[in-house]
């Protein structure tokens, strides 16, 4: 009898998809890796729509802002402003690894109140805060700073919130539990998390419940194995790709 494709060459197969597994490995991490729920990153580069997009972009900056604030941050709190000027320094003070690479502008209320005061408006301190009441200046002039994320940051809002926390830890000595963070980037940064940790939490209650289906549906433990191989390789395939 004439033997398949598969018969004959059955080992060479498997030989080949063993070596390959390490690569496909690799893609895996570089997917969970790069996770992020940002659609820009999914948009196809040679798309009139992204070009468009990143033109804009280019033109007014991004969209993509975390608000960050702290018990005791008021438009009086030095450490305001200390905080925005290391997360964007000038241009000649910036260093690899500062940490201001995942930022690309900082406003914080105390510039918007000095800006209403010394601007064309001439407002008085009283009448400044009074215009911010509600938006940059709350109950008992405190006050935040708004963060506008670089490309990078943007791309990895996860990290760049992370090296906003650390920043306003080691270098204007904020305790963490102190500090409050809102904004787009905050929220879409623990959707990305929350994904991840589901992820995590919920694999080995499905593979579970998986083995639980083979056991009664193939009695057969080799048969079990020889499935859950072949499916393994065929999701490791698949995200790998991706």
């Amino acid at each position: 009898m004439k033997q398949s494709f598969f018969a004959r060459y059955a080992w060479p197969i498997i030989l080949g998809l063993a070596v390959l597994l390490p690569l496909f490995l690799f893609g895996v991490q570089q997917t969970f890796r790069n996770s992020n729920n940002n659609v820009s990153q999914w948009l196809p580069q040679d798309y009139e729509e992204t070009r468009t997009y990143q033109e804009f972009r280019r033109l007014f900056g991004s969209d993509d802002f975390a608000v960050i604030s702290w018990e005791g941050c008021t438009l009086d709190d030095d450490r305001l402003e200390e905080l925005a000027g290391y997360l964007v320094p000038p241009p000649d003070e910036r260093r690899p690894g500062d940490g201001s690479e995942w930022f690309d502008k900082v406003v914080t209320g105390q510039q918007v109140v000095d800006d209403l005061m010394t601007g064309p408006a001439q407002l008085s301190r009283e009448a400044a805060i009074g215009r911010l009441q509600g938006t940059l200046v709350g109950p008992g002039e405190t006050t935040c700073a708004v963060i506008i994320l670089s490309e990078k940051g943007d791309a990895d809002r996860t990290g760049a919130l992370a090296a906003l926390e650390e920043i306003a830890e080691t270098r204007c000595g904020l305790p963490r539990e102190t500090i409050h963070l809102g904004g787009d980037a905050v929220i879409n940064a623990a959707i990305d998390i929350e994904s991840k940790q589901a992820i995590r939490k919920w694999v080995l209650f499905a593979w579970g419940l998986a083995f639980s289906i083979a056991w009664l549906s193939l009695r057969r433990f080799r048969l079990m194995v020889m499935v859950f191989a072949v499916s393994f390789y065929a999701s490791v395939l698949g995200t790998g790709l991706v």
